[in-house]
């Protein structure tokens, strides 16, 4: 019951902030904002209310005046993300971002995406609330709710493709930026509607198809896969050819047959890269559960790499059936900056004389990204803001909004070279009572092995160490 009142609670506080948020984009300080929806994106003033898409300002006395004329407390924004603790006081999460809202089955606001919209703000592209009481993003797809009417669905991947399809009454929901989950993917297949991929034309979007393709497969799932001239649904919105979206929008094709007629002619006379075909194509079929599917794939598949059926069958009949998909390459997981190593970097990159103060200790600790990084910059010969910010721009370091904030405000008294000196001391006194701490442990354990072996003597002059 406390939940459930908790939850209301929140949803009232989410709407009441997009209200704001739609507000703000009117203003002086959301015209950029605004001309961007419009002139970049191709968005009329009736797509924005429709959408009910705003701008996030900076934290200032004017949202601060709003919550108060609204009752709300300013610690609550906090649980639900909307606001953010600093090392320098709070902030808003979304601040200078374009705000799209993102609703429950019942129509109700439960979370936020932030997008950037300044050509030289080299922040994450997009930011989303993280899980909350009220929203988890593992249940919720962009616009779910409002395409339930219509016998299809078609699945994109960002918020101005499913508002461009939207201007044609194309039911769409958008990814945004999710990996798609089995309560997504259930959710689309409980509806019993016929399902139609249109994800992006480029690399990424290429393997989230094949990702999703196989997911489907293996729920009996016949999908359909849209192909456009451009990049994705949006690309024509923004160009102002949402007529040419409309023709195009209706040529569809059945996804694996698809993939099998993409294979090219070139490779069919090379053992190895037939062989490596076969096992490619061999899960998919195999996934899903129907015979007669399988039959009609295997003949296909027969027919376009000039291969007897029944050797093929015989390798079919091989392949284990995976339950999830695996058959994309797994990419190595890089090394992750910790929030501290990200602030260190960027203190040592603004000021170059703080270097000495990290002593071989502290750099011992670090993780080997980070230690990476701080080489690069020490083997810098000019070492200004323009010189670390393309360092690590190479390493997507710029993206972090911390290190970007903290190298757009450099002249501030947020980020001093006092700061950085602090810093670095109390990292050095921290390492150095840790150390202490290992020290006396193995102190301890050679105690413990003294008394077993029955030398008092050494076990007495290792606990005068300790003391």
């Amino acid at each position: 019951m406390i939940k459930k009142k908790l939850q209301i609670k929140y949803q009232q506080i989410f709407k009441i902030i997009q209200n704001y948020f739609c507000k703000a984009l009117y203003s002086d300080r959301g015209k950029q904002a605004l001309n961007y929806l419009i002139k970049t994106r191709g968005l009329t003033v009736e797509d924005i209310k429709q959408w009910n898409i705003g701008f996030a300002d900076t934290l200032n006395e004017k949202f601060i005046s709003y919550l108060k004329n609204n009752n709300i407390n300013i610690n609550i924004l906090e649980k639900i993300d909307i606001l953010k603790k600093g090392l320098y006081g709070k902030y808003i999460f979304f601040s200078n971002r374009i705000i799209f809202p993102i609703f429950n089955e019942k129509g109700k606001t439960i979370a936020f995406s932030g997008r950037i919209f300044l050509p030289n703000d080299k922040r994450s592209k997009y930011i989303n609330s993280l899980n909350s009481i009220i929203y988890n993003k593992q249940n919720y797809l962009y616009n779910s709710l409002y395409s339930i009417n219509k016998n299809y669905i078609v699945l994109v991947e960002g918020y101005f493709d499913v508002i461009a399809l939207s201007k044609i009454n194309i039911p769409a929901v958008g990814i945004c930026g999710v990996n798609l989950t089995k309560i997504h993917l259930n959710k689309l297949i409980s509806s019993n509607k016929d399902i139609y991929l249109c994800l992006d034309r480029d690399y990424s979007g290429l393997q989230a198809t094949k990702k999703i393709l196989y997911i489907l497969l293996l729920s009996e799932i016949l999908p359909k896969i849209i192909i456009l001239s451009k990049k994705d649904p949006g690309c024509f919105m923004q160009s102002n050819q949402i007529e040419n979206l409309k023709k195009e929008i209706n040529k569809s094709f059945d996804g694996l047959s698809y993939f099998i007629k993409k294979i090219q002619n070139k490779h069919i006379n090379n053992i190895s890269k037939k062989i490596s075909i076969i096992d490619r194509f061999l899960p998919y079929i195999k996934a899903h559960p129907r015979i007669l599917v399988k039959t009609y794939y295997l003949k296909m598949l027969a027919k376009k790499i000039k291969e007897n059926e029944v050797f093929l069958y015989n390798d079919f009949l091989k392949i284990k059936k995976q339950k999830k998909y695996i058959l994309l390459k797994k990419q190595k997981t890089k090394n992750k900056y910790s929030s501290f190593e990200k602030l260190l970097l960027g203190f040592l990159g603004l000021y170059k004389k703080s270097l000495p103060y990290l002593s071989e200790d502290c750099f011992k600790i670090l993780g080997q990204k980070t230690q990476n990084m701080i080489l690069k910059i020490k083997r810098l010969k000019i070492h200004n803001i323009k010189s670390i910010t393309n360092l690590f721009q190479n390493d997507n370091l710029i993206k972090d909004d911390l290190i970007s904030n903290m190298l757009q405000q450099k002249n501030t008294k947020n980020f001093t070279y006092k700061n950085a000196i602090e810093i670095l001391k109390d990292f050095k006194k921290n390492v150095s009572i840790k150390k202490q701490k290992i020290q006396i442990k193995e102190i301890i354990s050679k105690i413990s092995l003294a008394y077993k072996n029955g030398d008092k003597r050494l076990a007495l002059q290792l606990q005068k160490k300790i003391k």
